[in-house]
């Protein structure tokens, strides 16, 4: 848990940025008209994408038009001065998402930062002595490795029991569930999760991560049914 005074800040990844995926779609549309006759016509929509949701749209005349204008847009849209502020929705999608850029999946554990460092420097301690940095990541992208110097494991320190010692305990989608491992594989990975984290204790954390995922999994069921309609559960 964090007991530093300092307000606590979240600090975006440094390969972040306010979207993550750009889609570009020409759609097509028959114009009647009396006076000028009817035709098949064109458009080109463009969809600005963080962490799975469309955060910004715009409609240009063909795709090679929106690639022109593309980055003039991009610039407003980040700045605030397009309409439905996609900025502001970056930052609600951000509380809760993992930062791992390009996961759109929720995160489950937070990191404070112990220093900070931009392009690669170390800030002075007085530049964020007001405040406490902190990235938050899914059970998939817990572990951070050792290369960068700022976002590595070393650097981190887990709010909490879950940490990056416990990259392992719930496998990557697809793989098998912590509940369905082997007696001798959960062994592992408690080992490993020890040797690597001096006093955590595996079983809450295993049961933090199981319980979170269970409860979206009920969250996205529940979402699903409702929009399927009452005879969807029969």
């Amino acid at each position: 848990m964090n007991n530093d005074d300092r307000r606590p800040n979240h600090k975006r990844h440094p390969d972040g940025h306010w979207f993550d995926e750009l889609r570009i779609r020409t759609v097509p549309r028959f114009k009647t008209s009396e006076l000028s006759g009817d035709e098949w016509r064109i458009s080109a929509h463009v969809e600005f994408v963080f962490k799975g949701h469309v955060v910004h749209e715009e409609h240009f005349h063909n795709v090679e038009t929106a690639l022109r204008f593309l980055p003039h847009v991009e610039v407003l849209a980040r700045e605030g001065s397009r309409e439905g502020d996609p900025a502001r929705r970056v930052c609600e999608i951000e509380k809760e998402a993992c930062d791992q850029p390009g996961c759109a999946e929720k995160s489950v554990a937070r990191y404070w930062l112990k220093e900070e460092f931009e392009r690669g420097h170390l800030l002075h301690a007085d530049e964020w002595k007001y405040h406490r940095a902190y990235r938050q990541f899914c059970t998939r992208h817990l572990k951070r490795g050792d290369s960068d110097r700022e976002d590595c494991d070393e650097n981190y320190e887990p709010d909490g029991d879950i940490g990056p010692a416990l990259y392992g305990f719930w496998r990557v989608s697809g793989s098998p569930s912590w509940d369905e491992l082997r007696d001798e594989e959960r062994a592992f990975y408690r080992e490993q999760a020890r040797r690597k984290l001096e006093n955590v204790d595996v079983d809450k954390a295993l049961a933090v991560i199981t319980e979170r995922l269970r409860a979206e999994e009920e969250r996205l069921r529940d979402v699903a049914l409702t929009k399927e309609g009452p005879d969807a559960a029969e």
